[in-house]
């Protein structure tokens, strides 16, 4: 039995938890469904409220959003995390006006009031369901709208600070977006619609749900993901196998654990293990692409003196004074490299800025140390320069990156 009053902002939106919806009085159950398997993602059509102008989150968020990825505490019960993909599949908000509509819940046919604080970091959602008000945080990025609640969100001290589930987390984070999974269009809910291929939102997902593996690393270790390096500081395997235990499915803990630390990448053991990299580190630029297994990611770090990855120095998320949403934490490169292999792009201020992006126009991927996903203009001489800047997490060079975007 599942109890918790995390109840309506989890299961209450799901069609496959039923938490105690306090007055709503719904009673807690973890219905035994076996979890679909992460498929491509699609494309809906874009609705009349994505062709109003944006002038604020309240006009961004209008419309459907389809969820894509749910990440769930370490203390909540193996039940709950065993039905994550089930849980991912049947979720949809629906935004209108200052209401809301959620599947699975009593306001899937009778929309809630909804408040958001922009202003506030991170920023706040609370919905109100008769007298009790649920309180949670949102990002709204590039495309991507995440939301997460703590244990118990009708309290607002209960009200999360940050994005991270750590292992003593009874919290939900839910990465929605305007597609939806084509397991979602297999249902009878006609809210789920026609849809067509785009990859770009199958890379984009995959960059938000590493972000998010980063920061629960982070809350378990207080410290960021670095290489694996020899005792002599010689690297020998990426910051990338270390998320392994953090990414969905079971099986990417045990991949972790057949390799060889004390191994370079591309031993005759380590390297045996590429074939099997998870999805996430996928950037697709075809529907087709997206099919097929691949052992290269484009997703990379910066490497070198003033970066946060250097060879015996590690940094946590207290540690990037500059400011969690002026940093960047990994980008989309122009080049990929094998994805067990410890080769990032080198940091050098007198050195153009290292070549990025070239599959999605003139923009590329970029995730901030707060989990932000952010589309850059690939950079000209100029603005390379600036871009430095979000590299370094404590050099007292503090540049919004609003004020970058605004430039470009």
């Amino acid at each position: 039995m599942f109890l918790s009053k995390l109840q309506w902002a989890v299961a209450g939106l799901l069609t496959l938890l039923a938490l105690p919806l306090l007055g709503w009085g719904i009673a807690t159950q973890l219905q035994a469904n076996d979890p679909q398997p992460l498929q491509p993602i699609v494309t809906l059509p874009v609705s009349q409220a994505d062709n109003k102008p944006a002038q604020n989150d309240q006009d961004k968020i209008q419309g459907m959003w389809y969820c894509v990825s749910v990440a769930l505490g370490g203390k909540l019960p193996a039940e709950a995390h065993s039905q994550a993909d089930k849980l991912r599949d049947s979720t949809w908000f629906e935004f209108k006006g200052d209401t809301v509509r959620m599947s699975g819940s009593p306001a899937e046919k009778n929309p809630v009031p909804f408040t958001l604080e922009a202003s506030k970091s991170p920023r706040q959602i609370t919905i109100t369901a008769g007298e009790f008000k649920f309180n949670g945080i949102y990002s709204l990025e590039a495309g991507l709208l995440v939301i997460c609640f703590a244990d118990d969100p009708t309290k607002e001290q209960n009200r999360p600070a940050s994005f991270a589930l750590g292992k003593d987390s009874t919290g939900v984070l839910f990465i929605l977006q305007r597609e939806r999974l084509p397991a979602q269009a297999q249902t009878n809910n006609p809210a789920f619609g026609v849809a067509q291929s785009t990859p770009m939102a199958v890379s984009q997902n995959h960059a938000k749900m590493l972000g998010v593996a980063v920061h629960n690393y982070a809350s378990v270790y207080n410290t960021l993901p670095e290489n694996v390096y020899d005792k002599d500081g010689k690297p020998l395997l990426s910051w990338r196998i270390r998320l392994l235990p953090f990414l969905e499915g079971a099986g990417n803990a045990d991949l972790y654990n057949k390799f060889k630390l004390d191994e370079p990448w591309d031993s005759q053991h380590n390297k045996a293990l590429l074939p099997f990299m998870p999805k996430e580190f996928q950037c697709p630029i075809t529907v087709a692409e997206a099919d097929k297994k691949a052992t290269t990611t484009p997703f990379r770090a910066f490497f070198g003196k003033e970066t946060l990855h250097q060879p015996n120095k590690s940094y946590n998320f207290a540690s990037v004074t500059d400011g969690l949403s002026n940093t960047i934490l990994f980008v989309e490169a122009a080049e990929s490299v094998p994805w067990t292999s410890p080769n990032d792009l080198p940091f050098d201020r007198s050195k153009p800025f290292p070549k990025v992006g070239g599959r999605f126009g003139n923009s590329f991927i970029t995730i901030m140390c707060d989990g932000s996903l952010r589309m850059l203009n690939v950079p000209d001489e100029q603005m390379g320069k600036l871009y430095h800047q979000l590299i370094t997490p404590a050099s007292g060079e503090v540049v919004e990156l609003q004020e970058v975007q605004k430039k470009q």
